[in-house]
């Protein structure tokens, strides 16, 4: 006896339909994955830093009192910005000390984009002899204490005056404030060669409000700019030894600026109402 047997197969027809289902699924889920993860963008991390600086601007001209945006990096590497306002602290060689807004929000930029502050870099023959731009330092630079290095990593911070008016002004943080807390990450700073810090210890004068922002891609920054010891976190690229102390630009931190410098997407704040411009 013979069975009939009926072979089941798709058509090209249904094929190609499948095909075109698949392509379309992926065509929509990648800006969202991407949305999600916080990809590498730029522009979105153009759009936070415009929205964030707008609101610490707006609050500057709501209190009447000097406030901004300070940057820090966490121990995974990951860069954030949070909500800094004028001190009750005094110190008679900075301007203004600053500290934490309590409970103000925490903001990471997208994952891949990083940020450096952008200083007036003073310029000799040619070339740099200081910062021109600003990354995150372990040590706060102090002349007779000799302090561990913190937890997170410290940035540049961007400070506007209470008329709304960018600020250009030396800053520190209070020793017993919440930026020294959150920087060592516990309640109680520790203090350097067994004494007790005070409100005149930190950082060096050296720290200047901000003019500017850059921003560039993370992995191809690393990629041009390994740690000099060869070991991930010793000697990084992220340090400024004139920041944390020092008093000339090292060969790495040259190469560091001058890749900024190429590749970089430089953003001035606008003096009188905080927007961002896009430089070159």
């Amino acid at each position: 006896m013979k069975r009939n047997r009926k072979t089941s197969a798709f058509t090209l027809t249904e094929i190609l339909i499948v095909i075109g289902v698949i392509v379309l699924l992926l065509a929509l889920a990648v800006p969202a994955l991407r949305v999600m993860t916080g990809g590498r963008s730029i522009e979105g991390a153009e759009n936070q830093l415009s929205a964030f600086l707008g609101r610490a601007r707006g609050q500057a001209i709501t209190f009447q009192e000097i406030r901004g945006v300070m940057f820090y990096k966490d121990m995974t590497g990951k860069t954030f910005m949070t909500m800094v306002q004028q001190a009750d602290a005094n110190r008679p060689d900075v301007d203004v000390m600053i500290d934490l807004v309590p409970d103000s929000d925490v903001f990471a930029l997208p994952s891949g984009v990083d940020v450096h502050t952008m200083d007036d870099a003073v310029v000799s023959g040619g070339s740099r002899t200081d910062e021109g731009f600003v990354g995150y330092n372990t040590r706060l630079a102090n002349e007779t204490v000799t302090l561990p290095a913190t937890v997170l990593r410290y940035g540049g911070a961007i400070l506007f005056e209470a008329d709304g008016q960018l600020a250009r002004v030396t800053y520190s943080f209070p020793s017993g404030g919440t930026i020294m807390q959150l920087l060592y990450d516990t309640p109680s700073p520790p203090a350097g060669d067994g004494l007790t810090l005070s409100d005149t210890g930190l950082p060096s004068p050296r720290q200047r409000s901000q003019l500017g922002l850059v921003l560039f891609d993370r992995e191809a920054y690393l990629g041009a700019n390994p740690p000099a010891s060869g070991i991930a976190g010793v000697g990084s690229p992220d340090d400024d030894d004139m920041i944390d102390g020092g008093s000339s630009l090292t060969n790495e931190e040259k190469a560091e600026e001058e890749w900024i410098d190429k590749n970089a997407t430089p953003l001035l704040i606008n003096r009188y109402n905080g927007s961002l411009i896009r430089g070159e």
